[in-house]
């Protein structure tokens, strides 16, 4: 399990390892796990936080079930998240060690100021039950008993079929009939959350649910809910969604019409350069040169595989276009440790967690590259890694020399 497939932001996790009888310390997190191994997986974050990675993520051990989680007491709302060791699944038997965790034996539930939770759990064959003393949680487990545990244990029943696919090289038909029948128990799931929060407006659960949504119209569930839901404790976490979702319908409308194919002025923007001064867009305009925006990232596998074919044809045609690398979604320090590793020769700018100029091209896929024109006009787009980008270089600038 990756964690940017988990989180939207983390801190590093600070954990009392000692046995349970240390609980006068107030730890703010207790849990009680059966038939769950002697270690879990775990990570607390503020909500708002630094972007957290996978050494974020600290293996703990547990005494006769137990743990403890010294979360800090702030003003901040925390998401805490964690899953016992023994619920990795191992999925790709030709790639010994790497697991797959499934979401439905995974705990997480928001930590608000001043409270202190105790959580109880049991792990079976296909889950991991649990609940926590708060009265949003208790209403949380009391709603799912039924219809929607039936949804998510079919859920992770195609998930499980799809993963097993992937690891014994199944062939395309197969993998999309078993990724269809997986969304549509999760796409089941999803309205379940959505009928609960239509008759449920007044509840704080709604407003849960509302944080998990990926419904396309979020506007019109964030307008049902109650007064009290809005401007309650929720609202930092509400108002953070609904910011995300604004960003995302901004960038989908970027890329929309960007892929129509019609020649489009480049959205300008400063950046700090490896030199660690601003850097502007437009700088490079009228010089007689092409430019192309490669928005990538060390995390992103393709990118990386794509670095020496790049440089390759940075040299044949650096002449007449000049390649400028956007690092995305990443710290500072990752970024500069591959430029020194990959000695990329091109302009290299570091956007990190900044995602305006993401949404100001559309960018939903790594790598994409965007071509400019001397003047400043985008004249194509390529997302993914693929060789109609570099024909496309030797079509406009002539074939190879």
């Amino acid at each position: 399990m990756m964690i940017r497939s988990l989180l939207c932001s983390a801190l590093v996790l600070c954990v009392c390892g000692e046995a349970v009888a240390a609980a006068k310390k107030a730890e703010r997190v207790e849990v009680a796990l059966k038939n769950a191994g002697d270690s879990v997986v775990a990570i607390y974050y503020a909500v708002g936080g630094p972007m957290p990675d996978d050494r974020d993520m600290k293996t703990l051990p547990m005494l006769d079930g137990r743990f403890l989680l010294d979360v800090p007491q702030t003003d901040s709302v925390y998401e805490v998240l964690f899953y016992p060791v023994a619920a990795t699944e191992l999925m790709n038997l030709r790639r010994p060690g790497r697991g797959w965790v499934p979401e439905i034996k995974v705990c997480r539930f928001y930590l608000f100021p001043g409270e202190r939770v105790r959580v109880t759990g049991e792990l079976n064959d296909s889950m991991l039950v649990w609940s926590a003393d708060t009265p949003l949680y208790e209403l949380k487990q009391r709603a799912e008993r039924g219809e929607f545990t039936d949804y998510r244990l079919k859920e992770y029943r195609a998930d499980r079929k799809v993963e097993l696919l992937l690891g014994g090289g199944a062939s395309h038909d197969e993998l999309r009939a078993a990724s269809e029948e997986s969304k549509r128990w999760r796409n089941a799931r999803r309205a379940w959350e959505q009928a609960w929060l239509g008759k449920h407006p007044e509840q704080e659960l709604a407003g849960l649910y509302l944080l998990q949504s990926r419904s396309d119209d979020l506007d019109s569930l964030y307008n049902m809910l109650g007064e009290k839901v809005r401007t309650g404790r929720l609202k930092p976490l509400l108002d953070s969604r609904m910011a995300s979702y604004n960003e995302y319908r901004a960038n989908t409308a970027a890329r929309e019409q960007m892929n129509a194919g019609k020649e489009l002025p480049a959205p300008d923007f400063t950046l700090p350069d490896v030199q660690g001064k601003p850097f502007k867009l437009s700088s490079l305009y009228n010089r007689g040169k092409y430019t192309v925006l490669d928005f990538w990232g060390m995390w992103c596998g393709w990118c990386v595989k794509g670095i020496p074919l790049m440089k390759e044809y940075y040299a044949k045609y650096k002449d007449r276009v000049e390649f400028v690398g956007l690092d995305c979604n990443e710290p500072e320090q990752t970024w500069r440790k591959g430029l020194e590793k990959h000695r990329m020769p091109w302009i290299g700018v570091w956007a990190g967690n900044d995602r305006s100029v993401q949404t100001q091209y559309g960018i939903q896929a790594f790598p994409t590259k965007v071509v400019i024109d001397p003047a400043g006009v985008i004249v194509k787009r390529f997302e993914g890694e693929s060789e109609e980008f570099y024909q496309y270089l030797d079509s406009l600038f002539g074939a190879a020399e």
